[in-house]
């Protein structure tokens, strides 16, 4: 197969291209990660990488026989820029001399591109390689725009599909037996995402909070503490959202729980702030 020379595009601002995104991955992820895209759009190559990996063209499930090959996509998936072939086959090859990691990873793009759709969705130049990005939706991606965007404009709202977007640590379950510098990498990606996550779902849950949408709001809460069970803020937050609603029972044993948790995984008590939330919920 022929390779197909990039012309990087012109670089978006952050805001249009989230925007972009947010449009697309509405569009194609309406009950994530089921899709339905709409009629006439054109073909489209969504990579969900936060949790299990998952591929579809045109709403359907594609599969990609070969580990390596899944790896290699879901890589320059998760990258927003080309990617020096050289820096591909140290993640991949990092003991092979360069001449025969470049060989290794010429057949390993033939295997990728004979597995896609269209070939031409893996864009090479003699120096670079990358996804076309005019055909890629991927999550971990739009994550990161939401996350810049937030962080450079604390009062952009955050949209709803947040909740939805994260399904699980990046590349969950996925592994690529010796290879340990993309394992370091998937290692990275994964403390990232989640920290983008956890920040962005704290900002989600502020923000329901001050539409006094009480119920989402804990939902959000609730998840926040699933990932992050020793942030004493989030556990007061949620303490107050319970007895905003009237459920005082259920503030309570949110204080207990925050307190076995500190006391059993750090050694502490809880602060000051969270006794004087306590007492004055249950006063």
């Amino acid at each position: 197969m022929s390779e197909t020379l990039f012309t990087p595009s012109k670089k978006m601002t952050i805001e249009q291209s989230f925007w972009s995104d947010t449009r697309q991955f509405a569009q194609l992820f309406p009950a994530h990660p089921a899709m339905q895209r709409p009629h006439g759009s054109a073909p489209t190559l969504v990579v969900s990488l936060l949790g299990a990996p998952l591929v579809y063209w045109n709403n359907e499930p594609l599969s990609i026989p070969r580990r390596q090959a899944r790896a290699l996509l879901y890589y320059l998936a998760a990258t927003p820029q080309p990617v020096a072939r050289g820096h591909t086959c140290w993640h991949f090859w990092p003991d092979e001399p360069e001449a025969d990691a470049k060989q290794k990873l010429a057949r390993l793009l033939y295997h990728l591109r004979c597995a896609l759709p269209d070939e031409k969705l893996i864009q090479t130049n003699a120096d670079y390689l990358y996804i076309d990005p005019a055909a890629l939706v991927c999550d971990c991606r739009l994550l990161r725009n939401l996350w810049e965007l937030q962080l450079h404009n604390q009062q952009a709202r955050i949209p709803s599909l947040i909740i939805t977007l994260y399904r699980g640590p990046f590349l969950a379950g996925f592994q690529v037996n010796h290879s340990p510098e993309f394992e370091q990498w998937a290692q990275m990606e994964a403390q990232q995402c989640e920290y983008q996550y956890l920040n962005l779902l704290k900002a989600y849950t502020v923000q329901l909070m001050e539409e006094e949408a009480w119920e989402r709001a804990i939902i959000c809460a609730e998840l926040y503490l699933v990932i992050d069970q020793l942030d004493e803020e989030m556990h007061r937050t949620l303490m107050n959202l319970y007895s905003t609603v009237g459920n005082h029972g259920a503030s309570g044993r949110q204080f207990d729980r925050c307190l076995d948790l500190l006391e059993h995984e750090l050694g502490v008590s809880p602060s000051q702030s969270t006794w004087s939330a306590y007492r004055l919920l249950t006063n």
